[in-house]
């Protein structure tokens, strides 16, 4: 079950990264401000920051059993911001 959490995250944050990007391309702005922050202002591609973030806490909860249900409640974050990008994607 922690793998498919592990997973899961990884998934979520490739979605919340595609679905971003279809959001800015037409013409839509990053609510989150330090990824705005980052979009503006760093040399390094937000996309790979983003994934990484992810992958970080994927190998953590991966690795460390008793993060799981931190891991469950991360996924559910995800899956909310994705449903949020997907709801604005839908109003553009």
């Amino acid at each position: 079950m922690t793998a498919l959490v592990a997973s899961l995250i990884i998934a979520l944050g490739v979605c919340d990264i595609w679905l971003t990007s279809e959001v800015l391309k037409k013409g839509g702005s990053e609510a989150n401000p330090i990824m705005k922050w980052l979009m503006d202002y760093s040399p390094i591609s937000w996309e790979w920051v983003k994934l990484c973030v992810h992958i970080i806490v994927a190998t953590a909860v991966f690795t460390y059993p008793a993060l799981f249900t931190a891991g469950v409640v991360f996924c559910a974050i995800y899956v909310l911001i994705c449903l949020w990008n997907l709801k604005v994607l839908k109003g553009m």
